[in-house]
């Protein structure tokens, strides 16, 4: 068994599945009162199932 197969067995799912959707900030526009929120991906349920509970 190898040192990181506990996590390469994982990269199957990850890979044949759709991780998430990138949000990107839209409305605001960047001045102090209404700053641009950082991009983020909203990950799906399988891979937040996959990080908040292995």
């Amino acid at each position: 068994m190898g040192r990181f197969n506990s996590l390469t067995q994982y990269i199957p799912m990850i890979a044949s599945d759709s991780i998430g959707m990138w949000v990107i900030d839209e409305e605001n526009h960047g001045t102090p009162a209404h700053p641009i929120q950082m991009p983020y991906v909203e990950h799906l349920f399988r891979t937040s199932f996959f990080f908040f509970f292995t």
